[in-house]
């Protein structure tokens, strides 16, 4: 399953990934949020639905569109996956994975293994970001990182 708010990246997915699902969507936890602004530069690297890490990553400028929103709860119920144990998810989305995160429920999909970005200054501050912490009380534990990349196990 492939999920991205870039309508360019869902096109590219239809071609090399054709038999996947493909939805072109940024994902919220925020119920009643049905449209989003998504900020993107024309290099089509790092764009966010975050405006503030926008405006810090890209200060010569960024074109904004706008995009549906989903939780990744309804996503993966569309979906032959509905209400199955998810093995391995891939969280990717330029400082907005614990949103993502809090609009899975984690009492149906469960994933044994969770990839994230963490984004810090000095790794001794990294046991304080929220997506770690998130990932904390919800019973998982670090297995793995390699630079911004984290890995989480279910414990």
């Amino acid at each position: 399953i492939n999920i991205d708010a870039n309508p360019l990246s869902v096109e590219l997915f239809k071609v090399v990934r054709k038999n996947d699902y493909n939805f072109n969507l940024a994902i919220t936890k925020r119920r009643k949020k049905k449209i989003k602004l998504f900020y993107r530069r024309k290099m089509n690297i790092l764009n966010t639905t975050n405006e503030k890490f926008a405006k810090i990553t890209f200060p010569n400028g960024y074109e904004t569109a706008k995009v549906k929103c989903s939780s990744l709860t309804k996503v993966l119920d569309k979906t032959k996956y509905k209400g199955r144990v998810i093995d391995f998810l891939d969280v990717d989305v330029e400082s907005t994975d614990k949103d993502v995160l809090e609009s899975l429920n984690f009492n149906i999909y469960k994933p044994k293994l969770i990839c994230v970005e963490i984004h810090f200054n000095k790794l001794k501050d990294v046991k304080f970001n929220a997506t770690y912490q998130f990932l904390l009380k919800k019973g998982y534990k670090l297995v793995w990182r390699k630079k911004i990349s984290f890995m989480f196990l279910r414990a």
